[in-house]
């Protein structure tokens, strides 16, 4: 399956480069195709995108950002906040910005249908601080988002179990894993059944 995803041309914030949008979302999206057996694709069409991206103000239910399970894929970042789409902080002089890619990542597991996770070290983990960057997907993202939509037949889940097992030697055990609901589980695959009818069209 296929979901294309667009930039709102209205809806942007100045001081980020197009290119460095689009850098940030193409690794973003690539880290979720990677696990699942969905593939991304950038749209010039917004109004007729799966996933459509934009900065928006005001109070419309956000934090840093929101964005809505798959029937109607916005993805709304908080144009108020400093965001930052470096590969690192070295360049970047505020306290308080944020990073684009983290932040992406995390949104895009919403549009996909997965809820925040109480696993800290998760991309799904509901709170970033500033200049914090968390973009690896960890084994609770890839087991929520593969309960959701099945594995990507080239994921390679051994090796990412083994390097938060080496990281977790301490003796320290992993949090507990998060499961899909039902409802969930059912609702992606409504979402995918219609996105391979809508690929065969």
């Amino acid at each position: 399956m296929t979901l294309t995803y667009a930039f709102s041309p209205d809806h942007r914030v100045g001081y980020l480069s197009a290119k460095d949008v689009r850098r940030v979302f193409r690794r973003a999206f690539d880290r979720w195709s990677a696990a699942i057996p969905v593939s991304f694709r950038e749209s010039e069409e917004y109004g007729s995108s799966d996933i459509k991206i934009g900065w928006y103000r005001g109070d419309h239910g956000d934090g840093e950002a929101h964005a809505f399970s798959p029937e109607n894929g916005r993805l709304h970042l908080d144009a108020a906040e400093t965001w930052a789409a470096a590969d690192d902080f070295d360049g970047v002089t505020s306290r308080v910005a944020v990073d684009l890619e983290s932040v992406a990542t995390h949104e895009i597991g919403h549009v996909l249908g997965l809820a925040h996770s109480s696993v800290k070290e998760a991309v799904m983990y509901p709170s970033l601080s500033p200049r914090m960057k968390k973009v690896e997907l960890k084994v609770d993202d890839v087991e929520g988002i593969q309960a959701l939509y099945g594995s990507n037949p080239n994921f390679k889940f051994n090796s990412l179990l083994a390097s938060e097992n080496s990281s977790n030697s301490n003796g320290v055990g992993m949090t507990g894993i998060r499961r899909s609901s039902a409802a969930w589980n059912h609702f992606a695959l409504l979402v995918c059944l219609s996105g391979m009818l809508l690929s065969c069209i």
